[in-house]
This record gives structure tokens, C-alpha cells and sequence, in this order.
């Protein structure tokens, strides 16, 4: 298990190093463990009618007790052969009901993030729902936020974050995930940013998961395609 533990940290370094570190499409569970830590990688490559830009983001979180997880992340943007950061994040997630003990398992995440570019900074808080119907688990995220500071807006805009999996094998799970932003809801569907597309979930070593999956834009405002993939090691101390 050692072994195991160092070649995945390795792996993780190493993914790391190689990527720059705005942060992709990613559904949350409601689910805190009291003292476990974790390494995060995420990108997302976007195209939009020619234009494509890479986003990614290093995080680390840590399980200080067994209801509230503290998660940091940085996140940059590439695009036009520039790298540019331009987000520091804050996320703190609170288990409010025990796993299976009701019909639904609860938690709340409150949000705050830093510009790094000059830009206004932002707060958000999000419902974190999750459900498993026979084989089949349900996470659901709803969102709002807004931004906070010189020459910030007083509108709150909206968002909806769904996925739902199947497993393959004990290591391997298959499913599809849904985002929707609203934002202040005053314009239509068409002027929304909605994707869906099919993502594979992974385990390795019981301490390595990850995620590889591709979002196809429903609706005009969205990205025409994206392409995501997350890597991450946890460990308890």
C-alpha cells in the first residue's frame, strides 16, 4: 500500500508540474471525511466558433472535522499562447446530514473567490444534494452568486449542475452530466449557457480517482464542445 501511495502522489506531482494551473465543469458531493486530505488537478479545453481557450485549476482540501471540508484552488486561463491566472478560491463545504439516514443526503457549500486580474471578486453558495436509487447515484447542485467589490454588479445569477452514474466494475463508473447557468434569469433559454455530455469515473490504487468526460453546448450561448478531465490523490493524516 506505501508503494502505492508514493507511485500515486508521483503521478499526481507529476500531472501537476505539467499543467498551467478558470476552472472546469465539476458536480459536487454533499460528503465531508474528518481528516482526509486531497490533491486536486482539473483542466477543460473549450471551443467556440474557431476560438478555444484552456482552463485549469490546482486545489487542496482538507476534512478538519466531520462535517466542514476547507478546499483552496487556484485557477488560470490559456489562451492565444498567454497564461494568465486569475482566480483564487475559497470553498467551504459543510456536511449537514449523515450519508443514508434520510430520503435525500444534504450539504451546503459557501464560496469565496479572489480576482487575481484586477477584476471584481465573488461569492456563491450551493445547495449539494445526493440520492442512490438501486444502482443508480444522483448528485444535484443548485448555485447562486454574485460578484463583490469596486465596480461589482448587485445582480445574483443562477446555476444547476447534475450527474448521475452507473458502475461498471468496482473501480469504474459511467454516466452523463448536465450544467446550466441561468443567470439572472432575464434572458431565454437561448441566451443561457447549458451543456450535457457522458463522463467516465475512475478509481486506482484506492487513492487515486478520476474523471474524463466531454460536454456538447445545448443552447446558443454555450461552447460549441468541451472536453474535461480531473485527477486527484486523497490521504488521511
Amino acid at each position: 500500500m506505501i508503494l502505492k501511495n508514493i507511485f500515486a502522489l508521483s503521478l499526481i506531482t507529476l500531472v501537476f508540474s505539467a499543467g498551467t494551473a478558470h476552472a472546469t465543469k465539476t458536480v459536487t458531493s454533499p460528503y465531508v471525511t474528518k481528516g482526509k486530505a486531497a490533491v486536486e488537478w482539473r483542466g477543460g479545453y473549450e471551443e467556440d466558433d474557431g476560438d478555444d481557450v484552456f482552463k485549469t485549476r490546482n486545489q487542496f482540501s482538507y476534512g478538519f472535522t466531520d462535517f466542514w471540508d476547507l478546499k483552496v484552488s487556484a485557477d488560470t486561463a490559456h489562451s492565444d499562447g498567454e497564461d494568465e491566472f486569475s482566480d483564487l478560491d475559497f470553498e467551504n463545504k459543510f456536511q449537514i446530514l449523515p450519508k443514508g439516514e434520510y430520503f435525500v443526503d444534504l450539504g451546503l457549500r459557501l464560496d469565496y473567490t479572489r480576482s487575481l486580474n484586477g477584476g471584481s471578486d465573488g461569492i456563491g453558495t450551493k445547495i449539494l444534494l445526493a440520492k442512490k436509487t438501486g444502482e443508480l447515484s444522483h448528485i444535484l447542485n443548485l448555485e447562486a452568486g454574485r460578484d463583490v467589490g469596486e465596480d461589482s454588479s448587485n445582480d445574483w445569477e443562477y446555476g444547476m449542475a447534475y450527474a448521475a452514474s452507473y458502475p461498471l466494475t468496482e473501480q469504474l463508473a459511467l454516466g452523463g452530466e448536465w450544467y446550466s447557468d441561468f443567470g439572472d434569469f432575464e434572458g431565454d433559454y437561448s441566451e443561457q449557457d447549458h451543456r450535457v455530455g457522458p463522463v467516465l469515473y475512475g478509481t486506482a490504487f484506492d487513492v487515486v480517482k478520476y474523471q474524463v468526460g466531454a460536454l456538447a453546448g445545448v443552447s446558443e450561448a454555450a461552447p460549441d464542445a468541451m472536453v474535461k478531465a480531473t485527477l486527484g490523490y486523497s490521504f488521511e493524516f
